[in-house]
């Protein structure tokens, strides 16, 4: 009679249930991180935001943009003044802190790999984003206020979509590289499916 002592499960069955939990922690605790972060830099990043797309104006010629506080005011000689607001949504900050969350304590391996992908991640989101955003003052100072709106609702939406997707892209694509011909891990596999191979041949 079997032992009603020992358990019917087999050793290692828990394996991939433990794998999933550690993940939705891991998961949680990243929202977490991001939530947080958010909500305690967001102001700071929104000044610093619109401190560097006024110093961008003033590349350009625009010599007449202020900022104050979140916020950048344009006075325009000769022409309507106009007060454009950074929304919180409109920040890069988010995506910055999900890419760092997911490296640091979402994915697995090596540090330096991580650290190399959020950078990456987050870099090209924060640069195209202030982009964006001077170039929809820019539309505001050169066609009138009356165009930011349609401006930033259409072009500048569909270029944050695509800089964002790209941003994804390669950060993935660095977390987890593809695997080379001489990766170990493939050749134990190929190894391992040629004995299978031969030892099927063998049992013919």
């Amino acid at each position: 009679m079997p032992d009603p002592t020992k358990s019917a499960t087999p050793p290692g069955a828990d394996g991939p249930a433990r794998r999933v939990a550690v993940v939705a922690l891991r998961l949680v605790a990243a929202a977490g991180v991001v939530w947080i972060g958010f909500l305690l830099l967001i102001d700071r990043w929104r000044a610093g935001e619109a401190a560097v797309v006024v110093a961008g104006l003033g590349v350009v010629g625009v010599h007449t943009a202020q900022r104050l506080g979140d916020q950048i005011v344009v006075v325009a000689p000769g022409g309507p003044s106009f007060l454009t607001d950074i929304e919180p949504l409109c920040s890069s900050l988010g995506v910055v802190l999900a890419f760092a969350a997911v490296a640091a304590i979402v994915a697995t391996g090596d540090r330096r790999r991580r650290l190399r992908a959020a950078a990456i991640g987050a870099g090209i989101v924060v640069v195209c984003n202030l982009v964006r955003m001077t170039a929809t003052v820019l539309v505001g100072v050169w066609e009138g206020p009356g165009e930011i709106e349609p401006f930033h609702d259409g072009i500048a939406t569909a270029f944050a979509v695509v800089f964002v997707l790209t941003a994804l892209a390669l950060f993935v694509g660095t977390l987890c590289p593809p695997r080379r011909p001489n990766d170990p891990r493939s050749n134990s596999s190929e190894a391992a499916a040629r004995k299978f191979v031969m030892s099927g041949k063998s049992r013919r």
